[in-house]
């Protein structure tokens, strides 16, 4: 195994699920910068690309909390499927248009999940300053 490849395990086996949907956004947009360059000259590796991509959002759709999320979680499935739709139609047209929406779709998506694991990651203040323990005194004179 590569160096970076067992990074990667490690990040991934430590991170919390906030900072896991952000491995995932960034690991997308990586696939699809990746398939932009590729299209027209390597179509095979461009298209290979986009069906690691659309596993990414499969995913994320798999995970999505409808009971929890409510209305986000519902808004984020139309959203995850247009994205597949649009990935589609790269693979149908191999053309490099939708695949640009897609990327800027989910750097929309990326920047507000930074900003949720942000704001995760920060300790919650204290509405009271922490008391001290308690001073217990001895005596040994009896």
């Amino acid at each position: 195994m590569r160096p970076q490849q067992n990074y990667r395990r490690v990040q991934i086996a430590t991170a919390d699920p906030t900072q896991i949907v952000v491995m995932l956004y960034e690991g997308a947009i990586s696939n699809l910068n990746q398939t932009q360059r590729l299209l027209g000259t390597d179509d095979a590796k461009a298209l290979e690309r986009v069906a690691r991509t659309q596993e990414i959002i499969n995913y994320l759709r798999s995970v999505l909390d409808h009971q929890r999320g409510g209305e986000i979680s519902a808004n984020l499935e139309r959203l995850y499927e247009y994205m597949r739709d649009k990935l589609n139609e790269t693979l149908i047209q191999r053309t490099p248009a939708p695949v640009g929406e897609v990327i800027h779709l989910l750097g929309i998506l990326l920047e507000a999940w930074r900003g949720v694991a942000q704001q995760s990651a920060e300790p919650e203040p204290a509405d009271e300053p922490a008391a001290a323990p308690p001073q217990r005194s001895f005596s040994f004179m009896g």
